[in-house]
């Protein structure tokens, strides 16, 4: 089994990012790390024994992989897995880190933190769209993002401290088709600057969530 190593920092934490028979793979201790929870490989592994039912053969699997104490079996998680894992794990980090995975496990190369995730497979976005709404927070977010209620208004309705919370939440319903992007690309495409890397990726999630409408009038 051939495995290539990409090396990745989130929130000043480094990460080993393993492709294998490609896809992208990250060590769970390295994960308990990046989200600050304590005693990061003891919580991982209650984490994922606790919630064992959610974890297929495609979000996680054990590897021989190179440890301080030689080559061991090392728990590693793939994009799916790391969503599961930081909704599952109580730490202030979650959503941003779920946000840093979808744009760092899903990318040819490892993408500048600056820009977004590229738009997920239909059978992926619909798959990750079912999980992350189980949470009733994510349900309420999308409630009220539905009515049109800005950043500061949603994030007062849902008992969350800042608007960042809702930010993150927007990106990441947005990757997932949940919600549109904004309707005034037109207006951020004549800013450019701080806007253009996100026009691309909001005009491919927009298509995807078009193409997901139609597979479902399709079904019906």
């Amino acid at each position: 089994m051939t495995i290539t190593t990409l090396a990745a920092h989130f929130d000043g934490q480094h990460l080993d990012i393993y492709t294998i028979h490609g896809t992208r793979w990250v060590r769970g201790n390295q994960i308990g790390y990046a989200l600050g929870l304590t005693f990061p490989r003891v919580a991982m592994d209650k984490i994922h024994k606790r919630n064992a039912e959610e974890f297929g053969p495609d979000d996680t699997m054990i590897v021989d992989l190179p440890t301080a104490g030689g080559i061991q079996p090392t728990r590693v998680f793939s994009q799916k897995g790391v969503v599961k894992i930081a909704m599952f794990a109580r730490s202030a980090k979650a959503a941003a880190f779920r946000d840093w995975a979808a744009r760092m496990l899903t990318s040819p190369q490892p993408a500048p933190e600056l820009l977004l995730a590229p738009a997920l497979s239909l059978s992926t976005q619909r798959e990750l769209s079912i999980f992350w709404l189980k949470h009733p927070a994510n349900r309420k977010f999308i409630r009220y993002a539905a009515k049109a209620l800005n950043n500061a208004e949603i994030a007062l309705l849902c008992g969350w401290k800042c608007a960042s919370t809702v930010r993150a939440k927007r990106r990441t319903a947005e990757a997932l088709g949940l919600i549109a992007p904004p309707a005034n690309l037109a207006s951020l495409q004549s800013r450019g600057g701080h806007f253009a890397p996100r026009l691309p990726a909001m005009q491919s999630r927009s298509n995807a969530l078009a193409r997901h409408l139609q597979l479902q009038r399709q079904g019906a």
